[in-house]
């Protein structure tokens, strides 16, 4: 298709909306006149600062998206598209930053009509937003995104920026745990020291863009942040150790040799779980990776589940449950997007039990007493929505957002997952 991808910026966005409540100010400084110092000013457009702010906004741009005959996806509302015989034109909305998706001409015309509409600054080809490296080889059909600028402003923040690298976030011997929080109000006072809070913010803000290695390990120290002790600080320093060693690291999106059967399979993902992880509650943690033609990684998560499970085919089957959900909400956007994916989504499964209970839908005495609604599996098998296929566990790129892996196997799994060196996939700097 070889689309555009242009970036804009609507200049004082929130300027823009006219208020529908009835607002009062006080009068700005210069404006108060002799007599009328007890007057206040009614506000007839929105302002920084305002609660109502960015919902005005957001609606004042809807309106002119529907004037323009732009269609709001039904699954993501910050998402425009418009068609016009061969042309067509996305847009994505994130508060004042625009994304403009589309074919050549198009993409120019709609460009200048929001010019119009707005006082815009036209950044061309996209390349940095909020906070992500976008650089494309459009010869080779990929974009490699990556976070290198905010990882080393991460690494600064906390002085670690010199620091010497370690090969993995997490040990395979640690385990955070309840008994690890401080209990006296000495002990409190004294980690409250450390930027424990801001540092896995910061993390958790990496994991969600590109970096799906720190899945399991933000989920980790996020159980923490009400009352962190000083074990679950050094697991944090552990894990900037590991970004000064990967901060360059991304993912690849496109594919370089896209064929009729990947298009066929565009969208697949992996589910996994790690049974009775946590240590203090024993319930089990899912993790599911989802892709576009194989190898482009597009949502992943790393998660407690909800419920104590009885065994690991439980537990598994929970998990996959949750990748279902995911996966046809994702073939919901694509339908949007206008690409109707046909053929059943594969997912992979590596365990040969909940394989073979989803592929079976006979009664199973182990898992008669598992709750019904995750029997959804099967109802999604049988209406042909989805594929569940066996995937040897060395070849499972959800383990790694499961649990804390060995060296040998956290790389290759990393790998597996999506996530490269910016040298490896687009080479050294120029």
């Amino acid at each position: 298709m070889d689309w555009e991808v242009e970036q804009m910026d609507v200049k004082t966005a929130f300027l823009n909306g006219y208020l529908d409540e009835e607002i009062y100010m006080e009068q700005p400084v210069g404006y108060v006149q002799r007599g009328k110092e007890d007057r206040v000013c009614v506000l007839r457009k929105s302002l920084y600062g305002l609660k109502q702010a960015p919902r005005v906004w957001y609606y004042t741009f809807y309106e002119v998206m529907i004037a323009e005959r732009f269609t709001r996806l039904v699954k993501d509302h910050f998402v425009f598209i418009k068609t016009r015989g061969n042309d067509i034109c996305i847009i994505r909305v994130y508060l004042d930053d625009l994304l403009v998706i589309g074919t050549k001409p198009f993409v120019a015309e709609i460009k200048e009509m929001l010019k119009r509409r707005f006082q815009m600054t036209d950044l061309g080809g996209v390349s940095y937003l909020l906070g992500w490296h976008i650089e494309r080889r459009r010869s080779e059909r990929i974009i490699f995104v990556h976070q290198e600028k905010y990882a080393t402003k991460v690494l600064d923040r906390f002085g670690l920026a010199q620091c010497r690298p370690v090969r993995l976030p997490e040990e395979t011997s640690q385990k955070l745990s309840e008994s690890d929080c401080p209990t006296t109000d000495a002990e409190k006072q004294e980690m409250e020291k450390f930027p424990y809070r801001e540092a896995v913010g910061s993390f958790m803000y990496l994991m969600m863009g590109t970096r799906p290695d720190l899945a399991n390990f933000v989920r980790q120290v996020s159980r923490y942040l009400h009352n962190p002790g000083p074990h679950h600080w050094n697991y944090v320093v552990r894990g900037l150790k590991y970004l000064n060693g990967t901060r360059d690291y991304g993912i690849t999106l496109g594919a370089r040799d896209v064929t009729n059967a990947t298009l066929a399979h565009a969208l697949s993902a992996y589910s996994d779980a790690d049974y009775a992880n946590n240590v203090d509650t024993r319930r089990s943690v899912s993790g599911y990776v989802t892709y576009l033609f194989g190898s482009s990684p597009i949502s992943w998560r790393s998660s407690l589940q909800k419920l104590v499970t009885l065994s690991t085919t439980e537990a598994e089957y929970v998990a996959l449950a949750s990748t279902v959900q995911v996966v046809l909400y994702l073939k919901q956007v694509m339908h949007e997007l206008g690409y109707d994916h046909v053929d059943p989504v594969r997912i992979g499964e590596d365990n040969q039990a909940t394989f073979r209970i989803s592929n079976n839908p006979e009664h199973h005495g182990r898992c008669k007493h598992i709750d019904i609604r995750y029997f959804y599996n099967q109802r999604r098998q049988q209406a042909q929505d989805i594929d569940v296929f066996y995937c040897p566990t060395d070849k499972m790129p959800a383990d790694i957002l499961t649990k804390a892996l060995t060296p040998e196997v956290f790389c290759r799994l990393r790998e597996l997952v999506g996530v490269r060196s910016r040298t490896v996939v687009l080479g050294e700097r120029t």
